[in-house]
């Protein structure tokens, strides 16, 4: 049987995933300004739903199904040329002034050639759940960010249901390039304001969404930052017992890892009093390499910060 029609691929985006931070929960500017969160690599979403399967007695089969919520997350991979974006995963959020925090909502969008047809997406009341950052010699910097929303449009021949009427998109992808490991500068990592070499480094942050779903609504009413967890682990190279020592003494140590190198306003990852969690490391007779070491580690604190 021939195919009647013509297949979808990433290659048919025509508006790349883009984003603009909403007036208020689940609400996007009736004139939005498109952003981009960086070069999108992956987008993973996910829709739902929870339902009731109903038994009665004198039945072995179910008699019906009763739906319960709309269940909207999803997973968006990108290489970043801003910190925009994964401010809203890393920093805490800010209640009296949103803005630029997890406090604040976004929509985000895109379109697709689907049956040769553009099709719009839009995603809204969107906060992030949890962010992963790793800088890796090789694989440069790489950013994965789970995120969950309230409201769902999709296969739209326009965005005017989602209440967007005179947009500002972004149609093209730039060719600007993402941050790597070399962007950081020549020593860009930093514990207790010593020099530390790396060629790996990841942050692992959870905002640990919650959410309000009253009775009458299919879907959320709002979501919002819980408690922040932050974990960090890194690699380096075995030269002498520092690193040991914090561990075995439970030292709480500052670190500093400079992301985006500037003389004025650089972009940085800070971390504060990190209690070390473990210190690994192989012996193996066929080893060709350096010996090094992997630490892992539990901050108080962490703040994105630059541009």
């Amino acid at each position: 049987m021939p195919i009647n029609f013509v297949p979808t691929a990433p290659w048919l985006f025509l508006k790349p995933p883009q984003y603009v931070e909403e007036t208020s929960f689940g609400v996007t500017p009736a004139s939005p300004v498109f952003k981009l969160m960086g070069s999108i690599t992956g987008i993973s979403p996910n829709i739902g739903i929870t339902k009731e399967v109903v038994r009665s007695v004198g039945r072995r089969d179910p008699t019906t199904q009763t739906k319960m919520m709309e269940v909207f997350s999803g997973s968006f991979k990108y290489r970043p040329f801003d910190s925009t974006f994964m401010k809203y995963g890393i920093n805490l959020p800010n209640d009296a002034s949103p803005t630029g925090t997890n406090a604040a909502s976004v929509t985000i969008l895109w379109s697709q050639l689907i049956n040769n047809v553009e099709k719009y997406f839009v995603l809204q009341g969107c906060k992030t759940d949890k962010i992963s950052v790793e800088i890796s010699k090789d694989g440069g910097v790489v950013v994965g960010q789970d995120l969950r929303w309230s409201k769902t449009y999709l296969y739209q021949t326009s965005a005017t249901a989602a209440g967007i009427t005179t947009p500002t998109y972004i149609s093209t992808i730039p060719n600007t390039q993402p941050w790597s490991s070399l962007t950081g500068g020549a020593n860009p990592f930093t514990i207790e304001s010593t020099v530390w070499p790396t060629d790996r480094l990841k942050v692992d942050v959870n905002q640990n969404l919650f959410s309000i779903s009253p009775n009458g609504s299919s879907s959320v009413e709002y979501l919002g930052a819980g408690i922040r967890e932050v974990s960090m682990d890194f690699d380096t190279w075995n030269y002498n017992s520092v690193l040991f020592d914090y561990l075995m003494n439970l030292d709480l140590v500052d670190a500093v890892y400079t992301v985006r190198y500037d003389a004025t306003t650089p972009t940085t990852l800070t971390f504060t009093d990190i209690g070390f969690d473990s210190r690994s490391w192989n012996f193996e007779g066929t080893a060709k390499d350096a010996q090094r070491e992997g630490i892992t580690g539990t901050p108080n604190s962490v703040v994105l910060a630059g541009t």
